[in-house]
């Protein structure tokens, strides 16, 4: 695993935008010291929000239940790669709580030669982010449940007001800088053809 070298040192992103399955969201990570990791997930369209934070112990269990232990500060150098896109050996994926009942479902069935029975799925807001680490013979899955946030921060709500505003104050600042300059090229436009249409203007053409 060199290519994680490349992030030993690198703190983790602030914030980073990621597509999963033709949607965007926004990703934030945070590692408090060596004992928490906290995920942020954000739906840039509907500002809908998922987050999670998950013990140092809690995260290397279930390292240990897949069967490939990673110590919480290689996970989180792993995770980090994975959201920045800097490896092809390891990458992320968001998906839903049917989403993973269902690729379980799969997997038993492909274990066992015959396709599992479906069965009825509880409705659930959850969303899992999956790490998987590839190698040339193995490929491991990390799931990491993220819980929807409920009850929304008002100072974020505030946040995300101020800056559309400030996102409309700007496009209606360039619509009317454009209206400003119709006048002035209507203007430089007659001229020139006042220009061309001129006996002095005449001589030059012949």
């Amino acid at each position: 695993m060199a290519g994680l070298d490349i992030v030993a040192s690198t703190p983790a992103p602030e914030s980073v935008d990621i597509d999963f399955h033709g949607v965007l969201y926004t990703i934030t990570i945070s590692v408090d010291g060596e004992e928490v990791l906290r995920i942020e997930i954000e739906d840039k369209d509907t500002l809908d929000r998922w987050r999670g934070e998950f013990a140092a112990k809690y995260v290397e269990d279930i390292t240990s239940k897949t069967g490939n232990f990673k110590k919480f500060t290689i996970f989180v150098r792993m995770l980090q790669t994975a959201i920045l896109q800097q490896s092809d050996s390891v990458f992320v994926d968001l998906l839903t709580f049917q989403d993973l009942e269902l690729l379980k479902s799969k997997k038993a069935g492909g274990t066992n030669g015959q396709s599992a029975p479906p069965r009825q799925l509880p409705a659930s807001n959850k969303r899992y982010l999956i790490l998987t680490y590839a190698s040339e013979f193995d490929r491991v899955h990390y799931p990491l449940p993220l819980l929807p946030e409920e009850h929304p921060d008002p100072q974020r709500l505030k946040a995300v007001i101020r800056q559309l505003r400030q996102q409309l104050g700007e496009a209606q600042a360039a619509q009317q800088h454009q209206q400003q300059l119709q006048p002035q090229r209507r203007s430089r436009s007659s001229h020139n053809q006042v220009s061309t249409n001129s006996p002095a203007g005449l001589c030059m053409q012949q």
